[in-house]
């Protein structure tokens, strides 16, 4: 296994201090405010009778109530109506992960979580963030319209009416490049 060595935590530092990194959050940030996995599969499972020996696997738990329930939004229902009447962490506690990132000048955060503490974390310290969401149904994408589709849109009228060539996003931004 690897070692961090102090070095390596200089430069990371210096990184999100200088704006040049991205964080990536999983679900361990969350961990105190929100549940666990295997917790919240056993919640699941005691509620709905899951009847096998795995009841703290929560992608088998949640797939036996879709299938159970022949509707595949239920159990991502279940869950977010669950996380959702947890409510927030506490922002103001010295070394609460998300505040601790929020407050770095850096243009990407990437999360997995199901969680909103990130964005929440960043709107407290005065910034506005914008959700890009992997929209892999179509409840996503009507929740959570992509940022990348309407720059797709803006770059496709900017195009209507140029002659064919070859075009860079700069060109469609307005980006100045210094000679």
């Amino acid at each position: 296994m690897a070692t961090i060595r102090e070095r390596d935590w200089e430069i990371l530092l210096r990184r999100l201090h200088e704006g040049k990194c991205t964080p990536f959050f999983g679900a361990g940030a969350s961990h105190g405010t929100l549940p666990r996995a295997p917790e919240l599969a056993r919640q699941l499972a005691t509620e709905y009778n899951y009847p096998l020996e795995d009841a703290e696997d929560l992608i088998r738990v949640t797939q036996f109530l879709a299938v159970s329930y022949r509707e595949g939004m239920f159990p991502k229902d279940e869950v977010a109506k669950r996380l959702s009447q947890l409510g927030y962490p506490d922002f103001s506690r010295d070394g609460e992960p998300h505040k601790v990132f929020a407050e770095f000048p850096l243009p990407v955060y990437i999360t997995t979580n199901y969680d909103d503490f990130l964005m929440e974390a960043l709107r407290r310290r005065g910034k506005a963030p914008r959700r890009e969401t992997c929209a892999w149904n179509d409840t996503v994408r009507r929740k959570h319209p992509s940022i990348f589709a309407q720059g797709a849109v803006r770059a496709a009228a900017w195009l209507s009416g140029r002659p064919p060539g070859r075009y860079a996003m700069r060109d469609v931004v307005g980006y100045k490049t210094e000679a």
